[in-house]
């Protein structure tokens, strides 16, 4: 049944890995972030599958800058990430994308994910966020 579906990501610390899923990460930043849970895991895994398609990669190699003020997103990429304690995790919304809507909470809805200097730019598709949900 539910618990059976194998959607995780895979990170590594230098002690080994862990997994992550979607859950974990509701649970972490709370009933109040659970649109922002998903989102940030699929951000994730779009992410991984583009910057490091081939390796499991290292938690504290990402860094984030994110067009969105809202504290459920930056809860999600702390969680998977420790961004924000670290300092990796940047909210400016002032290169927005032409594209990027506006976000309820303030800001736009775009993120450059960058995983040992390569970087991509995330934007959430107006149309909601259109078929796959991601402009690249």
């Amino acid at each position: 049944m539910y618990a059976d579906i194998q959607d995780f990501i895979l990170l590594r610390e230098e002690e080994g890995m862990m997994d992550y899923r979607c859950e974990d990460i509701y649970r972490y930043a709370g009933p109040r972030a659970l649109i922002a849970s998903a989102l940030v895991f699929r951000l994730m895994k779009e992410a991984i599958s583009d910057l490091c398609p081939n390796e499991v990669p290292m938690r504290k190699e990402f860094r984030i800058v994110s067009g969105h003020f809202g504290p459920g997103v930056c809860d999600g990429f702390e969680y998977l990430t420790r961004a924000s304690s670290d300092g990796r995790y940047i909210v400016d919304d002032t290169d927005a994308p032409q594209e990027a809507p506006r976000s309820a909470a303030g800001g736009y809805l775009f993120f450059k994910i960058s995983y040992k200097g390569n970087t991509f730019l995330y934007s959430i598709s107006p149309e909601i966020m259109g078929r796959n949900g991601f402009y690249k």
